[in-house]
């Protein structure tokens, strides 16, 4: 029968091409893989059988033909089976991890076990080739008949309900193709195969691969009528349309529903059977009837499309629903109308978030001015507060001010006492003596106490001063001896250069002892690790004027950029609650000002500060 060798060619030709063509139609889906995978066994099987329906060849190349090749028609049926899966959608359900140990390593074992010819012992020679003997005798055949004959009904049972079920007309009538088409070669090779062999019938060839070509014919046959696996504008939007959360309605010319998306039916409570061919006007509320009345539908044709118009559906049971409809008329090559797409979005949620966003703008309007009107009393009570404080700092250095004039009174009779006696000894002793030189000592030491009482005094006199000429670094002078011993403490140095040379300003001494005192001692706070206080008196030359300068350049932390501005602003400080309330700087500023003078600062955080004073000259 040299027919056989002929017919298993074509098949291996058909087989190989079909595995370029599916492969290549859609590279990146699996389904199509899976498909060019199967291809590949069959074509591998039809090859295996031009051989071995051929007589001359010997019964050993048969063996090893057989060994090499087993894995064609072991392994196709866990292929189809994973094929059948994919095309029904029925994979994204299962355990792909167990699964795949449940089918694909099975076949692994069988081919492994061929080799030893475990499922297939033997063969014999027919007048149409070598045909199989199987070990009925193993338990590896009759696994693997149960193995063959489970994938199989699974994969066709598969095919068969999704064809049944699936609404699509093309899916449907592909799925017959794939089915029919599969089912008649699986259940005619079946018997060829095993069921005849097994009862010694070798009359009728085993037809298996010959018949897997009508399989193959039905696979082209549903790529080329229904586009399978090939990725088509018309199953993309029948995809998008079926998927899609916005209801999509198409209308006749006669105003009646020619088809809704399935969403459309879900949101109206219809079976999309029910709203075929029946008026536009049943999903329409009453109120919204008259839109498709023929009189607003000719409007509409005639204007061509509809953007945004607010109206309501009313589904099966009668509740109505907001919507956005915008629709678009469609129309032939020639101009007549085929009909209308309109497409609703369903306004519901929409409407929800609008009302809540104005109750909570409504809301947040009144929370806004509470917070500002509180922020306003915050502001007033912290004033208020602040004010307070400085009045109890003002009734303190009042109090201090007047307690040092009382104790400098107090002092100053004995003190002027001692001077006296102490003066009159020392007159009566000898130059050279060692009692003049004590004497001496203890004369100076009380001048300097009585120096440093006067100017306490000064320093804390309320009465106001008449303007008059003043020579700053004697200000400076007299204020370092109040500060010196505080500075010693924070083991703070102090350097001083003065200009020789320094003209006198015009001012009122006690306020600007005041001026130096408020800022050598914000130089002292800035300074708690010890450091150096620079104080530098020079003469300034600007626009033929002449200045009296005075540089304090401490070693501090220095100030931040942000704060550099508000620094002589009232109340404003970087102290901690109870250690000031923010009024030396601003003092500072203003005794300055009211002296026509100047101060500027200069300050980088961690590097230090340079506060610099400016009045004009005398």
């Amino acid at each position: 029968m040299i027919i056989w060798p002929y017919l298993n060619s074509f098949g291996f030709s058909i087989f190989v091409y079909l595995t370029i063509f599916v492969y290549f139609k859609n590279r990146k889906s699996i389904l199509n893989k899976l498909c060019a995978a199967m291809c590949v066994c069959f074509a591998v099987w039809n090859f295996y059988y031009i051989f071995m329906s051929n007589p001359v060849i010997l019964k050993e190349d048969a063996f090893l033909l057989e060994k090499v090749f087993s894995f064609s028609w072991i392994g196709f049926s866990s292929l189809f089976l994973w094929f059948s899966l994919i095309y029904t959608k029925r994979i994204k359900n299962l355990n792909l991890t167990s699964f795949f140990f449940v089918t694909i390593l099975p076949s692994a074992v069988f081919i492994y076990q061929q080799t030893n010819m475990m499922i297939a012992k033997d063969f014999i020679k027919t007048y149409y080739g070598w045909a199989v003997i199987w070990r009925y005798d193993s338990v590896w055949y009759h696994l693997y008949s149960i193995y063959y004959a489970v994938m199989m009904i699974a994969a066709l049972s598969f095919i068969l309900h999704f064809a049944i079920k699936t609404e699509r007309k093309n899916e449907k009538k592909m799925g017959m193709t794939l089915f029919y088409t599969a089912i008649i070669p699986a259940s005619i090779g079946s018997v060829t195969n095993l069921v005849l062999p097994s009862l010694n019938i070798r009359v009728i060839p085993e037809l298996a691969n010959s018949l897997s070509i009508a399989w193959a014919l039905g696979l082209v046959y549903a790529v080329v009528k229904y586009k399978f696996m090939v990725i088509t504008p018309a199953m993309a939007a029948e995809d998008i349309i079926s998927t899609m959360e916005d209801s999509l309605v198409l209308i006749s010319p006669e105003a009646s529903i020619l088809s809704v998306n399935p969403y459309t039916a879900s949101l109206l409570g219809y079976s999309e059977e029910e709203l075929e061919n029946r008026s536009i006007n049943v999903i329409f509320s009453d109120d919204e009837k008259r839109l498709f009345a023929d009189e607003n539908l000719k409007k509409m044709i005639e204007k061509g499309s509809i953007k945004d118009a607010r109206l309501e559906y009313k589904t099966k049971s009668g509740e109505k629903i907001p919507i956005s409809l915008s629709g678009s008329v469609m129309k032939s090559n020639e101009g007549s109308l085929v009909g209308i797409v309109g497409i609703a979005r369903d306004m519901r949620q929409i409407d929800r978030l609008a009302k809540k966003q104005k109750e909570i703008a409504a809301t947040a309007v009144v929370i806004k001015a509470e917070k500002a009107k509180s922020k306003e009393l915050g502001k007033a009570y912290d004033d208020l507060k602040n004010m307070q404080a400085m009045l109890v700092q003002s009734e303190k250095v009042r109090a201090i001010g007047q307690l040092g004039a009382g104790v400098a009174h107090e002092l100053n009779s004995p003190l002027a006492g001692m001077l006296c006696l102490m003066r009159s000894y020392a007159a009566k002793k000898d130059k050279k003596s060692l009692e003049y030189k004590d004497l001496n000592e203890m004369i100076s030491g009380c001048e300097y106490m009585a120096k440093i009482i006067k100017d306490l005094s000064d320093y804390t006199k309320a009465s106001p001063e008449e303007m008059s000429e003043v020579d700053m670094e004697e200000i400076i002078e007299n204020t370092l001896i109040l500060v010196s011993p505080q500075f010693k403490i924070k083991k703070i140095k102090i350097e001083k250069k003065y200009d020789n040379d320094l003209p006198l300003i015009k001012g009122e001494k006690r306020k600007l002892q005041q001026v130096v005192m408020n800022l050598m001692m914000n130089a002292k706070e800035a300074m708690n690790e010890g450091g150096v206080l620079t104080v530098h008196t020079e003469e300034v030359l600007e626009n033929d004027k002449v200045y009296v300068e005075i540089r304090f350049k401490d070693t501090g932390s220095g100030i931040v950029e942000q704060t550099k501005e508000k620094i002589f602003d009232y109340f404003f400080t970087t102290k901690e609650r109870g250690d000031g309330v923010g009024l030396g700087l601003a003092i500072v500023g203003s005794i300055t000002k009211e002296h026509n003078g100047e101060i500027f600062v200069e300050s980088e955080e961690g590097e230090g500060s340079i506060f610099i004073l400016r009045f004009p000259a005398v």
